[in-house]
């Protein structure tokens, strides 16, 4: 009976405070990832190693060794090993989506593309 009763009474207070605690954790996880981000590039303020772009919702690690689907660690759990110093990155780089991709297709299709930004060209 009190197994019972505590059961409902913690979720009750999960329901409640449900929320409350997932706006807490992602909060905690875009600090961490703007942590990883600053440590790989070694800047206060990350920007994209090919294009210079500095928006952080499009700033995205590269595996410069076409090694990331080895990596045992993904998303928020490879940023919390990299701000804890417990992943080297020294074969990481921060890119934006679209020279990631442009990344990508150069290395599976062996071709070399250039990426224009309001008329500069980047290679």
């Amino acid at each position: 009976m009190i197994r019972e009763e505590y059961l409902r009474k913690k979720k009750e207070y999960y329901l409640a405070h449900h929320a409350h605690y997932l706006d807490k954790a992602l909060k905690r996880r875009k600090l961490e990832r703007l942590k990883a981000l600053q440590i790989i590039s070694g800047q206060e303020k990350p920007v994209c190693r090919r294009c210079g772009c500095s928006l952080f919702p499009v700033l995205e690690i590269n595996h410069v060794n076409r090694d990331g689907s080895m990596e045992p660690y993904r998303g928020s759990a490879l940023c919390t090993q990299i701000v804890h110093g417990h992943r080297d990155v020294s074969d990481l780089e921060v890119v934006c989506i679209v020279c990631n991709v442009i990344h990508w297709v150069e290395r599976e299709y062996n071709l070399r593309y250039e990426v224009k930004l309001k008329g500069m060209a980047f290679i």
